[in-house]
């Protein structure tokens, strides 16, 4: 949680410019902010190769499993479609983890 305290200065630079500067524990406090902010970003971005893969995967051991069984189109099926299920999954991981904030 960010608090921030009247602790902004204004302070003056030479030519007469003011600038606002923070002090002691609201520097702290933005930054943990953005380090959380910078790793839910990373999070949700890879979110899409998250799924991407997942299918893909699912579709190569259904292809393997296929072809040293010779049972097509079988297995290549059920595992792509395992594959679908496990992105759908990583999608509402992803749905609750955003929930919780």
């Amino acid at each position: 949680m960010l608090v921030l305290r009247s602790s902004v200065c204004n302070e003056q630079i030479d030519g007469g410019l003011t600038t606002n500067t923070l002090h002691g524990d609201d520097v702290i406090g933005l930054k943990k902010r953005n380090w959380r902010d910078i790793k839910d970003l990373a999070y949700f971005s890879s979110l899409g190769l998250q799924v991407a893969l997942s299918i893909f995967i699912g579709y190569g051991i259904g292809n393997y499993l296929d072809a040293k069984f010779q049972t097509n189109p079988w297995l290549t099926i059920i595992f792509f479609l395992l594959g679908i299920a496990a992105a759908f999954r990583n999608i509402g991981l992803a749905i609750k983890k955003l929930r919780n904030f």
